[in-house]
């Protein structure tokens, strides 16, 4: 059975899919049985949650939003060394929430990350890419927990000769020499890019 909820991890305010048993009667109230697939693309994509790792993170609400950008981290580099459905128990969880805010992941290292994941969007030269549907994804590979952070990782990019701004609504990213444009028409970049990524 599947159902639409919302991200286990990051709230109503991102949606996600689950395919197992999720019941919810009441604001955090859950169940799960074994082992429940989740997609969420706030997450980066496919994970697993056992009931005890629901009840800390989701019921309790016990992970900091720096545990939580954490412990997405930590789901998308799972996924990119081929585990394609981690698994968050209740340990791995709990060590996410023991975590110090200063264990997050330097500028330079979320700027890489999230040019990364621009250019895994594109299959050549010259493709865009249409960030409306990828907010998540690009929040989750960045490690951030607001898009103002990701515009400033924009800027850093920018400023580093990584990414260029090609006009009001695109922005260039070089690659082996050749330019991938990011087409930042949609609202939610739009209206989030600073400034001086514009210029």
């Amino acid at each position: 059975m599947s159902q639409a909820i919302g991200c286990p991890i990051w709230g109503s305010n991102y949606r996600a899919v689950i395919h197992g048993e999720w019941v919810s009667a009441g604001t955090h109230e859950i169940h799960i049985t074994h082992e429940a697939l989740i997609l969420s693309s706030r997450t980066g994509g496919a994970f697993r949650m056992t009931e005890e790792a629901a009840h800390l993170v989701y019921v309790q609400d016990s992970l900091s939003t720096g545990s939580k950008a954490r412990l997405t981290t930590w789901l998308v580099d799972q996924r990119r060394y081929g585990v394609s459905e981690p698994v968050i128990t209740w340990e791995n969880a709990n060590s996410f929430r023991l975590t110090d805010e200063g264990d997050s992941l330097s500028v330079s290292k979320r700027g890489e990350r999230l040019l990364r994941f621009l250019v895994d969007q594109t299959k050549s030269a010259g493709d865009e890419v249409d960030v409306n549907d990828q907010e998540g994804q690009a929040l989750a590979w960045s490690e951030s927990t607001q898009w103002s952070e990701v515009s400033y990782l924009l800027t850093y990019l920018t400023g580093q000769g990584l990414v260029g701004v090609i006009d009001r609504s695109t922005v260039a990213i070089k690659r082996y020499g050749a330019v991938v444009t990011v087409n930042t028409t949609t609202a939610h970049w739009s209206k989030r890019v600073p400034s001086a990524i514009m210029r």
